[in-house]
C-alpha cells in the first residue's frame, strides 16, 4: 500500500513540475517576445529612432537592462491605452 502512495505522490509531483515548465516557459515567451514587439516600436518613435540599438527582431542581443526597459514599456503602453480609452469613453 505504501508503495502504491509513494508511486502517486511521485506521479502528483511529476504532473506539478510539468506545470510549473509550462507557465514557467510562456511566461518567458511573453516577456522576451512579445513585450520586446510592442515596447520596441515605441521607444523608437519616442526616441526619434535612437533607441534601443538593436534592431525589431535582434531581442536576443539587447542587454539585460535594454530588454527590461522595452519589456517595461511593453506593458505599460497597452495598460496607458486601454486606461485612455475607457476614459474616453466614461468607464
Amino acid at each position: 500500500m505504501d508503495d502504491i502512495l509513494e508511486n502517486l505522490a511521485k506521479l502528483i509531483l511529476n504532473i506539478f513540475r510539468g506545470l510549473v515548465v509550462l507557465v514557467w516557459s510562456a511566461t518567458e515567451y511573453v516577456y522576451d517576445k512579445i513585450l520586446w514587439y510592442i515596447g520596441w516600436p515605441v521607444l523608437r518613435l519616442v526616441s526619434l529612432g535612437n533607441y534601443p540599438k538593436q534592431g525589431f527582431l535582434d531581442s536576443d542581443s539587447a542587454s539585460r537592462s535594454d530588454h527590461f526597459i522595452v519589456g517595461l514599456v511593453g506593458i505599460i503602453f497597452p495598460i496607458m491605452g486601454l486606461y485612455l480609452i475607457a476614459k474616453a469613453m466614461g468607464l
